[in-house]
């Protein structure tokens, strides 16, 4: 079996085991066992820890919607570009991970289970520091002009938001009571999460950020 295809193996079977039983819980051998692996160390080996084989599955799914972003902005340089132009560039190729069965809510819930993680919090992985993810957040902040104290908290704060509502419908239309349309959720959370971008600071707010 090809170096690739025993990857991809691995992945898949990694990606189906966090997503079932969370990534703390889940062993670097019970991935190899789960992928077919007559060598129990073939994680290991192909992955080297626990850290590389969640950042091989984050990368394995936003790999192309980091391309996609960077392609669009490319398109668009030098232009303006509205803040629901940009918060939609965000959102929808993320929301669309629902669609995706090749392992898409697995990827979606794995996000969430790390988005306070302890050691791999996932504001801190290679997918989300590279360089197409900091590119349409500086954008998006450009645009809004955001006092520079409160960036890294409305950042930390539309993270949470879109992967954990994105999870939260999916999770629901998989047991067939989504509140509302797929499109329709996906234009309401972009609605959400310009706001969050958008929304100026209070007065209480300003005399904090002046101390």
């Amino acid at each position: 079996m090809a170096a690739e295809e025993t990857r991809l193996q691995i992945l898949r079977a990694a990606e189906r085991l966090f997503a079932e039983h969370g990534v703390d819980a889940v062993s670097l051998r019970q991935v190899s066992v789960a992928a077919g692996q007559r060598n129990t160390s073939a994680t290991q080996y192909h992955f080297q820890d626990k850290q590389g084989l969640v950042e091989a599955v984050l990368w394995r799914h936003s790999e192309a919607i980091q391309r996609q972003w960077e392609m669009t902005l490319d398109t668009l340089e030098g232009e303006t570009i509205s803040i629901p132009a940009l918060v939609a560039l965000l959102v929808r190729p993320l929301a669309a991970k629902l669609q995706d069965e090749d392992g898409g809510w697995e990827y979606v819930t794995l996000c969430v289970q790390l988005l306070a993680h302890p050691t791999m919090p996932l504001t801190q992985t290679r997918s989300a520091t590279a360089a197409a993810p900091r590119r349409v957040m500086g954008r998006v902040i450009a645009e809004t002009g955001i006092a520079p104290a409160l960036v890294p908290l409305r950042a930390l704060r539309v993270t949470s938001l879109i992967y954990q509502s994105i999870h939260t419908y999916g999770n629901l239309a998989r047991r067939g009571v989504a509140p509302v349309s797929f499109d329709l959720f996906v234009s309401d959370l972009i609605d959400s999460v310009t706001a969050v971008f958008c929304q100026p600071p209070s007065d209480a707010t300003r005399e904090l950020l002046v101390v």
